[in-house]
């Protein structure tokens, strides 16, 4: 009895050292994030010019947003970069209300939502550029799907092909975490409501194709964005296309002549190749060198680094309810219902995770928020041979020591995700960016 209340004291004092680095990871966040977002708050940045890509010189991928902040503008002239802040700001506090919805209804800890794995990056910063929306939109389209597998009602069909053009036709990269696991619930569906009449009439083939044709036009949508990538002369009209907003609304930082000289990096981008820019986001993410002049090539940093931070993130996300978070009732089985959707999402995204980013900070939110979403939705997918899957690496992971609220500490702590980017040998330790945003507080007070 004596051990057992050691044992209690133990966990309890891991607890409340876990909850007060969980409110250093908050107030670090949003610190850092705002003071990132508005001392760079230009037309030129990244997390702004994104917003600038619009339909002025033809259609184009990843224009949507910008043609809309464009008709807006040309109405209503207003400052670009502060709308874009507003934006991201109202989006990110509309999502994280929804993932605490979320955990609460499913009896999740939120341990893991200040971490880099979910807002640490992205919350409140123009860095994200379109993350939080497209998550948003990720979750209605969830759960409209469902919905119509249900219903099979036109205007649910409707609604659904409009949420997904709009996220495709904002980000075509969302394809990967989105679409792909419509079409595992899908298979699951058919499967789970399969019995003997219906088997007699329709073939599984046969009932997949009815699940899965409104996905068609879906499929035509990415494919035109696919096709029209953009180039060098579309860049630079669509960059012409804001002179006014530029000579109207200077950013405070830049003024107009460098701003028309220089085109914003996201908008730039429309210029690249795709080999190339495949070529630049593998070096970078299995090899950790962001360009060769930053030092010699160094494997160890970069796949294995990835590798551990696959193990680590899987770990912090199925044993997400190892330390309590919240007065609310906890799930006792949160590792088995997570796993199958997690290991599936992060084969489904293994092109962002490879050729198509080297944004850590943005695509490992991407993985974690769209599993969970996923789950929330559709519950577990159960595959047989990720069920068996699963159940080797929960056997492998049911030691004492990892349900430990220090060892789940530890792990939180040195986790390899220090920045937006794949492990770069500046990006090593999970509590280097904890050090990092406090010194970035200490220069803001």
């Amino acid at each position: 009895m004596v051990k057992d209340f050691r044992l209690y004291k133990r966990e309890n004092a891991g607890r409340y050292i876990f909850i007060l680095l969980w409110l250093c990871f908050i107030a670090a966040s949003i610190i850092r994030n705002l003071h990132y977002s508005i001392s760079d708050l230009t037309y030129v940045n990244c997390g702004v010019s994104d917003w600038l890509i619009n339909y002025q010189a033809g259609f184009v991928r990843r224009g949507l947003p910008g043609q809309v902040l464009y008709m807006i503008y040309q109405a209503h002239p207003f400052n670009v970069p502060q709308a874009v802040l507003a934006i991201v700001a109202v989006s990110s506090v509309l999502l994280v209300a929804l993932m605490v919805r979320i955990f609460i209804k499913k009896g999740w800890s939120a341990a893991i939502l200040p971490l880099g794995c979910c807002f640490f990056f992205i919350f409140l910063s123009t860095s994200q550029r379109k993350d939080s929306l497209l998550l948003l939109l990720t979750y209605c389209i969830f759960v409209t799907y469902k919905r119509y597998l249900h219903s099979r009602g036109l205007g649910t069909w409707l609604i659904f092909f409009a949420l997904s053009a709009i996220m495709l036709l904002s980000h075509e990269a969302s394809f990967f975490f989105c679409f792909p696991i419509l079409a595992v619930y899908a298979y699951r569906y058919n499967v789970s409501h399969s019995d003997a009449a219906t088997s007699a009439d329709t073939s599984m083939k046969a009932r997949m194709t009815k699940t899965l044709m409104p996905m068609a036009p879906v499929a035509v949508v990415m494919g035109a964005v696919c096709l029209c990538k953009g180039n060098m002369p579309t860049a630079v009209a669509i960059w012409h296309s804001w002179s006014d907003a530029f000579a109207q609304f200077p950013d405070g930082i830049h003024d107009y002549a460098y701003t028309m000289a220089n085109i914003g990096d996201n908008v730039e981008a429309l210029s690249w190749k795709l080999l190339s820019a495949a070529r630049l986001h593998l070096t970078v993410n299995l090899f950790g060198v962001l360009e060769v002049a930053d030092g010699p090539w160094n494997i160890l940093i970069g796949l294995p680094g990835l590798v551990v931070l696959f193990v680590m993130t899987y770990y912090l996300v199925t044993h997400l309810n190892t330390v309590r978070i919240g007065k609310y009732k906890m799930a006792n089985d949160t590792a088995r219902e997570i796993s199958n959707t997690l290991l599936l999402q992060l084969v489904f995204m293994l092109p962002m995770f490879t050729i198509l980013s080297c944004d850590y900070g943005r695509t490992i939110p991407y993985w974690v928020l769209s599993t969970l979403m996923a789950v929330a939705c559709f519950g577990r997918l159960d595959i047989a041979a990720l069920d068996r899957l699963t159940e080797r690496i929960q056997s492998k992971l049911q030691h004492p020591a990892l349900k430990s609220t220090w060892v789940y500490t530890l792990i939180v702590v040195f986790t390899p995700l220090t920045s937006m980017y794949a492990p770069i040998p500046q990006n090593v330790l999970q509590y280097k960016a904890l050090a990092a945003a406090v010194q970035h507080i200490i220069a803001v007070l």
